[in-house]
C-alpha cells in the first residue's frame, strides 16, 4: 500500500476536483462496519461472559480502531470534497455532529438513570464527555469516563474540525495530510519515551492517552483514508478492475489486516526496546494495521470482487446502517449485566445479550435517532441563518432506506419485542426453599449476619479458582419489601490488597420479598490468574446507603476455602 501511494504516476497535481458532486453510496463499506463492530462487541462480551478464561487478546481487536478511523477519512473525503466555502463547512460541521450527538448524549443518560449509584452526572468529566471532548485529556478517568467506548466518536469529533483545512492541504499535494498528521504523532511519541510517561494512569497523563486515544496520534490513520480515497477516485475506479484482481486485492487486504492483528503483541514486544512503550504501540496500533486497512477498504469500494459483492446483501447494509448504535450501546448492556446480575453469565444469557444488543441498536438507529437528528438539524439552520435544503447532498443518500408499509406498525413491534428481550434478560431471585437452604449452609464458614432490619446471610463460603473466586451466599429477608439492595463482593490478599471486585444487584425485577422468604446467589469475581487471595469482604447497600453488618467492623468476611463442601 505504501509503494502505491508513493508511485511516481500520482503526481502532486493530482487533487481532488473541486467541482459539485454527487456521490454513490458504497454499500460494501457500510456493511462491513457491521462486521468490524461485531468484533469489537465480540470481544468485550466474551470478557464479561467468560472471563478471563475467553483467552482473548486485547492487542489482537485493538487496529480494529484504525479500521474505523480510515474508513471515516476514505467516505468523508469520497462523499464531501466539494468543501469550499464558509457556508458548505459549516453545515458540514452540522451533520456531522447531528449524526455523533444523538446517540451519544442518549447512552450517556442511560448510564447515569440506570446505574445512579456509580455514574453520576456532576464536575467537568460529565459535560466534556457529553460534548464529546473527553478523548482530549489523557488521564483513563476521562477518555473512559462513562460510556467507555465513545472515547472513538470523541476522537473522530477534532478529526471532522480538521477535515476542511486537510482537503485544503489535499489540494495542494497529496502527501500533505500525510506529513501534517505525522509529524505530531511522531513529536508525542517522543515526548512520551523522554518523559518515561506511565502506560496507563486514571488521573495523570498515559502513554494509552496520549498515543491510543489522543486524536493527534490517530490523526494518521484519518488521513490514510482520504488519500486512499483519492486514489480511488483518481486511479482506481476508473480502471473497471477485472473481478479476479479486485477479489485478489480484497484477499490481499483481509490477508495484511489478519496477519497484523494476531502477531500486533509479538511485533509490539520487538519494538520496545528500539523504540520505547509509546512507539511500540503507536505501531502495533496505527502503523501497520492501517496501512492493510487502506488496501482493504479500497478494495471493496469498488464493488467488483466476490467479497465486495457479497456484501451488498441487503441485510448486511442495514446491519451496517445499525453498527453505531450498536457500538455505543453494547457498552451499557454489559455495565448493567454486570452490575445488577453477574451470575447470569451463561451460554443463553451471551445470545440473550446479542438478540437485545441487536435489536436495540435498530430500534435507536431507525425510531429514536432520526427525530432527534432532524431537531439538531432545524435548530441548526436557524442559527446559521439557512435552510435545510443546503444541506451536502451526501447526506441525502445516506439516509437509512425507510418502507412506505407500517411505518406505525413496525417501531411499535419492535419497541415491544425489545421490551420483552430487556425483561427476559433480568433474572428472578433464585428462591429456595428452608430445606434446601439448610443443605446449602450445613459447611458455611460464615452464617446468620444480619444486615441491619433487612437482611440476614444465612450463610456464606468462597472458593478460589485459578483466575476467579466463586462466592455463594444464601439470604433471609427480616421484613416485607422490595429488594432493592445491591451487594458488593470484594476479594482480598492478606495485606489486604484488593484483587477484584464484583458488584450485583440483588432483584433487578425489584421484586417483592417477604418476611422469612429465602434466596441463594452465586456470583464469581475475576482476579488476575495465580493471585493471592485470602478473604471476600461483603457489603450490602441500599438506597446509596451501607447497611451494616453485625460484626465488630459492620462488613462480613467469607475466609477461601481450599475446597468448600457449599459450592459444588
Amino acid at each position: 500500500m505504501v509503494s502505491s501511494i508513493a508511485a511516481p504516476a500520482l503526481e502532486a497535481t493530482q487533487t481532488l476536483p473541486r467541482e459539485k458532486q454527487t456521490p454513490e453510496k458504497i454499500d460494501s463499506l457500510t456493511s462491513l462496519r457491521f462486521f468490524a463492530c461485531f468484533f469489537m462487541v465480540f470481544y468485550h462480551a466474551h470478557a464479561h461472559f467468560f472471563g478471563s478464561r475467553a483467552e482473548l487478546n486485547h492487542d489482537t481487536f485493538a487496529p480494529i480502531v484504525a479500521f474505523f478511523f480510515a474508513l471515516s477519512g476514505f467516505v468523508l473525503t469520497h462523499n464531501y470534497s466539494n468543501l469550499s466555502d464558509k457556508k458548505s463547512v459549516m453545515s458540514f460541521y452540522l451533520f456531522r455532529y447531528a449524526r455523533m450527538l444523538p446517540i451519544h448524549i442518549l447512552t450517556a443518560v442511560l448510564f447515569v438513570t440506570l446505574l445512579p449509584g456509580l455514574f453520576r452526572p456532576t464536575g467537568a468529566i460529565f459535560f466534556s464527555n457529553l460534548a464529546l471532548a473527553h478523548a482530549w485529556w489523557p488521564s483513563s478517568q476521562v477518555f473512559f469516563s462513562y460510556n467507555s467506548p465513545s472515547w472513538s466518536n470523541s476522537t473522530e469529533i477534532l478529526f471532522y474540525w480538521c477535515f476542511p483545512l486537510l482537503l485544503v492541504a489535499m489540494r495542494k499535494a497529496w502527501y500533505w495530510p500525510l506529513l501534517i498528521a505525522i509529524v505530531p504523532a511522531l513529536a508525542t511519541i517522543a515526548v512520551c519515551n523522554l518523559q518515561h510517561i506511565p502506560h496507563m494512569s486514571v488521573t495523570n497523563p498515559c502513554v494509552v492517552g496520549l498515543i491510543f486515544v489522543h486524536p493527534i496520534s490517530r490523526l494518521f490513520e484519518f488521513t490514510i483514508g482520504m488519500v486512499v480515497a483519492l486514489l480511488f477516485r483518481t486511479r482506481l475506479k476508473p480502471l473497471n478492475l477485472n473481478p479476479f484482481v479486485a477479489t485478489g486485492l480484497e484477499l490481499a487486504g483481509l490477508a495484511w489486516v489478519s496477519m497484523a492483528a494476531l502477531n500486533s503483541s509479538a511485533i509490539r514486544h520487538e519494538l520496545i526496546p528500539v523504540i520505547g512503550d509509546a512507539g511500540s504501540l503507536w505501531v502495533q496500533s496505527s502503523g501497520i494495521p492501517v496501512l492493510g486497512c487502506g488496501l482493504l477498504i479500497a478494495a471493496l469500494a469498488t464493488e467488483r470482487g466476490v467479497i465486495g459483492r457479497l456484501l451488498n446483501w441487503r441485510l448486511l447494509v442495514i446491519l451496517g446502517e445499525c453498527s453505531f448504535a450498536m457500538y455505543m450501546l453494547h457498552s451499557v448492556l454489559l455495565t448493567y449485566a454486570s452490575v445488577n446480575f453477574p451470575q447470569s453469565l451463561s451460554m443463553s444469557a451471551y445470545f440473550l445479550f446479542w438478540a437485545t444488543l441487536l435489536v436495540g441498536g435498530h430500534f435507536l438507529t431507525t425510531v429514536i435517532d432520526p427525530p432527534l437528528r432532524k431537531l439538531i438539524l432545524k435548530a441548526g439552520f436557524a442559527i446559521l441563518g439557512g435552510s435545510k435544503k443546503t444541506k451536502p447532498a451526501a447526506e441525502s443518500t445516506n439516509k437509512l432506506r425507510k418502507s412506505n408499509r407500517l411505518k406505525v406498525l413496525y417501531p411499535v413491534a419492535e419497541a415491544v419485542l425489545l421490551g420483552c428481550l430487556i425483561w427476559n434478560c433480568l433474572p428472578a431471585l433464585n428462591r429456595v426453599d428452608t430445606n434446601t437452604a439448610s443443605s446449602l449452609t450445613k459447611n458455611c464458614s460464615v452464617r446468620n449476619i444480619e444486615f441491619g432490619s433487612y437482611l440476614q446471610c444465612k450463610g456464606a463460603a468462597a472458593e478460589k479458582d485459578t483466575d476467579a473466586v466463586k462466592v455463594k451466599m444464601v439470604w433471609e429477608s427480616l421484613r416485607t419489601g422490595r429488594a432493592d439492595f445491591f451487594v458488593k463482593a470484594t476479594a482480598l490478599s492478606s495485606k489486604h490488597e484488593e484483587k477484584g471486585c464484583r458488584m450485583y444487584c440483588v432483584s433487578p425485577r425489584r421484586e417483592t420479598a417477604e418476611k422469612g422468604a429465602l434466596w441463594c446467589d452465586e456470583i464469581s469475581i475475576c482476579i488476575p490468574p495465580g493471585a493471592e487471595v485470602e478473604t471476600v469482604s461483603i457489603l450490602v447497600i441500599r438506597k446509596h446507603k451501607q447497611l451494616p453488618a453485625m460484626t465488630p467492623d459492620a462488613v462480613m468476611t467469607v475466609p477461601i476455602a481450599a475446597r468448600s463442601l457449599a459450592i459444588k
